[in-house]
């Protein structure tokens, strides 16, 4: 299903298609809006040589998805299919918003020394709301997990797309509930079989922090509480003391997000960061040099060629 043209030919055949930039991106739009069903969901993992997908689905993927088809809408580089962009990307953050919980507070993880939820749901953990307190509100998947990618990416939706301030309110709350005291930001929350049986999943994903920078950042700059401005701030911190120690860009999205946040808060550090992210980002392109006939699909990406 779907409309292929010229991207997943250019995929099948593993030929370069020299097209003008604003060329391949109307093109890309054209076959993106063209995988969401009825139902908003997106055909997003079909193989391009069988044609033949698999039945698992990513609710983190979806709503990048979303938020990118939003952003997409408001290029001017996108005429005449900005109304097919916006109205696809309606539908998938109808499956989004469709999703949407009130989190109970989590057990958290061992070791660390607050439980998810304390700051702005409840202030003790399992009783109703304190006055003025916002609920977090996150989308669940399938399995039962709130991924704090998924909440970036939906606020990020909101904002381009279908404002509505108690579901931001809801997800920024879920975001600073995310993220601890360093800047680091939790994967997310995994729900239990029982009501208010919730935990906090271990370890950190590589691209949810770049998100969760983005999104705070840009509902910052549109009105958003302070407390998501100072939340973004220490994420930033985070990311660029990561990246002064050497640590890899695992995402364009921490880019992004410095250059969101200066636009909210201008600080020319964050500016000299994310350029310096950006240099680092550019030298880890494939080139062709070392790469086997069937590997030239991905020269001009950013994965390893260890990894291929």
């Amino acid at each position: 299903a779907g409309r292929a043209g010229p991207t997943v030919a250019a995929i099948r055949g593993r030929v370069p298609w020299n097209a003008a930039p604003e060329e391949a991106l109307r093109a890309a739009t054209s076959w993106l809006v063209g995988r969401v069903g009825p139902d908003g969901r997106f055909a997003y993992d079909t193989l391009p040589v069988t044609g033949v997908g698999t039945a698992e689905y990513n609710a983190v993927r979806h709503a990048g998805a979303v938020a990118g088809l939003y952003e997409l809408a408001g290029s001017p580089l996108l005429q005449p299919l900005a109304d097919e962009a916006r109205a696809a990307a309606d539908l998938g953050l109808g499956w989004l918003d469709a999703r949407l919980r009130e989190l109970p507070p989590a057990r958290g993880v061992p070791g660390t020394p607050e439980p998810r939820g304390v700051p702005h749901g409840s202030d003790v953990p399992g009783a109703a709301p304190a006055p003025g307190r916002v609920v977090p509100l996150a989308v669940v998947d399938d399995e039962g997990f709130a991924a704090a990618g998924t909440a970036g990416f939906t606020l990020l939706a909101h904002l381009d797309g279908r404002r509505d301030a108690r579901i931001e309110a809801g997800l920024g709350a879920f975001l600073l509930d995310s993220i601890d005291a360093d800047g680091g930001v939790r994967t997310g929350v995994q729900l239990g079989a029982g009501d208010g049986d919730a935990a906090d999943a271990e370890g950190e994903h590589p691209w949810f922090p770049g998100i969760v920078l983005l999104g705070l950042a840009r509902g910052a700059s549109l009105g958003g509480p302070p407390q998501w401005l100072e939340a973004a701030r220490r994420v930033a911190r985070n990311r660029i003391e990561e990246h002064r120690g050497g640590r890899p860009v695992p995402d364009h999205w921490t880019i992004q997000g410095l250059v969101a946040l200066h636009r909210a808060s201008p600080d020319p550090e964050l500016l000299r960061a994310a350029l310096s992210m950006a240099d680092a980002f550019l030298d880890g392109q494939i080139d062709a040099a070392g790469l086997s006939e069937a590997q030239r699909d991905y020269v001009g990406g950013f994965i390893v060629p260890e990894d291929l």
